[in-house]
């Protein structure tokens, strides 16, 4: 005799995903990709619900362990960060993130020793300022003030108003948002995770929604004012 589970089962068009999916990402892939991703889910699966909740690299195993969340996709610099080996893996195209400030920040070099140099960040577990941080620490030899603000939102709202440096995904709208590329600083690129328990754990509205994530374009290569990706290993052969 057939369960009220199978019944509901049989019941279903073959094929068809429903019902919620947790993902976790951290704020900048929040904002960046998971609204492109819910978009595009509500069109191609309705009767599944995407609920995203934001967390760091840091805690992106625990919480799919713990299955508060079936997917996570999060960012990490140069890979260093390590997830345990119980947990299913797959890189996703890089995140590029771009130096920004206020049109006068931006113009005022950052060894200027009349100003203090501050470091935007979401928090301390958002990975998006580490790059900026070590760029001016071997390169210029400045140690920077490192603020968090709490959102995305916010970073911009402070880097608008000239009270420091971010790095925050780019776009054609920075302009409008008072916001400038800073010259001489190069672009960073994290690595890109989407983290989930073993395969055959998911159900098939997570594995529908999973596919979606491997199949998302990459976000298209920024003009970053003619500055190469920011890497540890360039600046050790700059310095040796």
């Amino acid at each position: 005799m057939l369960t009220m589970e199978e019944m509901s089962g049989a019941l279903q068009p073959q094929g068809e995903a429903e019902g919620r999916v947790a993902i976790g990402a951290d704020p900048l892939l929040m904002e960046q990709r998971l609204g492109r991703l819910i978009r595009e889910a509500r069109y191609r699966y309705p009767k599944v619900t995407v609920s995203p909740r934001q967390l760091s690299a840091h805690n992106a195993a625990e919480s799919v362990a713990r299955g508060e969340t079936q997917l996570a996709v999060v960012a990490f610099e140069d890979g260093a960060d390590t997830l345990p080996d119980d947990l299913t893996v797959e890189k996703l195209p890089a995140l590029t993130l771009v130096p920004v400030a206020s049109p006068a920040l931006a113009a005022t070099p950052v060894t200027d020793a009349q100003r203090p140099v501050r470091v935007l960040t979401v928090n301390a577990d958002c990975a998006g300022h580490l790059p900026l941080v070590r760029i001016l620490r071997s390169r210029y030899g400045v140690d920077p003030a490192v603020i968090e603000a709490g959102s995305v939102g916010g970073v911009r709202e402070l880097a608008r108003a000239g009270y420091g440096l971010a790095m925050i995904p780019p776009d054609d709208s920075l302009a409008a948002q008072g916001l400038q590329i800073v010259p001489g600083v190069p672009h960073a690129e994290l690595d890109v995770r989407l983290v989930y328990s073993r395969a055959d754990h998911l159900g098939r509205a997570d594995r529908s929604i999973a596919e979606l994530i491997r199949r998302m374009p990459a976000p298209t290569p920024a003009e970053c004012a003619g500055d190469a990706p920011y890497s540890v290993e360039l600046d050790k052969l700059l310095a040796s």
